[in-house]
Order: structure tokens, then C-alpha cells, then sequence
């Protein structure tokens, strides 16, 4: 974080206070009040870390705007969340994973199950699993531009479907298939630039021409 503005610490420090607080009352003191007086060995934590460290505990490459961690008892939220999304989306996926933190320490719901839900409510925060990146300056800078299209070419009825975008080019494109769909579609699944395949659309013969894997 030594590359924040000032503004942008500013932020930051305003969102860390805001966040331990708000861990202490609806993870640590809500858990230590209920009936079943849930004791943690240590209190659960609030961080805020950067892209690429949430990337790599996560061990995944998409972006996550937080995540809990049950084991070493920490809430994180992604800093660039933080930075650029509106305060009540910020506070929303607070809630939500102090809600993960309650509903796996009483329910056991490590996920996005009924219980987690139901916390989640309680919270007052949005009870979905995941969230599209609408916002216009997250999606800027995490969304990867779609470089290709993903077609089937159906060598029999000579056809063209597509099976999805992507940003970079894919390997052992011919020992992949369609989902549903294992012998019929194997070894027929290539790979077109995302402006021929605007420009030529579903021409069985012009997109062979120019399919690669």
C-alpha cells in the first residue's frame, strides 16, 4: 500500500477502522453472546490486501472482492474493492463474510448454504453467492478483453456453434469438448480472433478457413 495517494489512504484507513469494528461486533462479540457461547481460540481479524495476495491465498486468478478464512480467523476484503467501489458495496461484502465467519462457527455452513443465508439477512447484507464486477472502474481494470472465440465446428451437418470467449489462447483446445456433449464435439472445438468471427459471423466454410488451435 505505499503507492496510495493521499486520498486513497485516507480511504483506506477509514475502511480499516470501519471493517474492525464492524468484525468485533457481528463475528466476535455476536458469537461469544449466543446461547451456545461460541468461544474462538483467537478473534477473527480484519484485512485489507492487495490483488495479488487475495489471488494467491485464494489460489485462483479471477477477481474476489474479500474472502474469510476460518482457519487463521481473518476477514479480508480486496484493497482495489476498497479504492474503487461505493461504501455500501463495501460494507455489503463486509457483512457478507462476517456472515460466512457466524454461520460456519454455529452451523458449520461453509459455504453459501441456507444458513449462510439466513445470517446474511440477519446482517442485512445481500444474500448471493457472487457478484458481477458492474462497477464501471473494477471492470476496467480486472475485466480481460476478449480476444477469441471458442466455436464447434460441426463437420457433419456444417455448422458453427460458439462455446465461449476468452482472453488468450487456449491449450489442447483438441482434447477438449463441450460440456454434455464428451464424443460428438472432442477434437472439433477451434479457436477464431474475436474480429473475424464479427466479421465473417456463422459462415461454416469462411470460419474453418481461419480457425486455429
Amino acid at each position: 500500500m505505499n503507492t496510495l495517494t493521499k486520498l486513497e489512504k485516507a480511504r483506506v484507513d477509514a475502511l480499516l477502522e470501519i471493517g474492525k469494528d464492524a468484525v468485533s461486533l457481528n463475528v466476535n462479540d455476536f458469537l461469544s453472546n449466543m446461547n451456545k457461547k461460541i468461544e474462538l481460540n483467537i478473534p477473527y481479524e480484519f484485512l485489507i490486501m492487495s490483488d495479488d495476495a487475495v489471488k494467491k491465498e485464494l489460489k485462483r486468478s479471477k477477481f474476489a472482492y474479500g474472502y474469510c478464512d476460518f482457519e487463521r480467523k481473518e476477514i479480508v476484503l480486496n484493497l482495489d474493492h476498497v479504492l474503487y467501489s461505493d461504501i455500501d458495496d463495501i460494507v455489503d461484502t463486509l457483512l457478507h463474510e462476517c456472515a460466512h465467519a457466524v454461520a460456519f462457527h454455529l452451523y458449520a455452513d461453509s459455504g453459501h448454504g441456507k444458513y449462510w443465508k439466513s445470517v446474511s439477512r440477519m446482517f442485512g447484507s445481500t444474500p448471493k453467492a457472487t457478484s458481477k464486477l458492474c462497477n464501471e472502474n473494477l471492470a476496467a481494470k480486472h475485466i480481460k478483453e476478449e480476444k477469441y472465440e471458442v466455436i464447434f465446428l460441426d463437420d457433419i451437418k456444417m455448422e458453427v456453434s460458439s462455446v465461449y470467449r476468452c482472453s488468450r489462447k487456449l491449450k489442447n483446445l483438441g482434447e477438449r469438448f463441450m460440456r454434455g456433449s464428451v464424443k460428438g464435439t472432442q477434437g472439433r472445438l477451434w479457436m477464431v480472433k474475436m474480429e473475424d468471427y464479427k466479421r465473417i459471423g456463422l459462415d461454416f466454410q469462411k470460419l474453418a478457413e481461419v480457425a486455429f488451435r
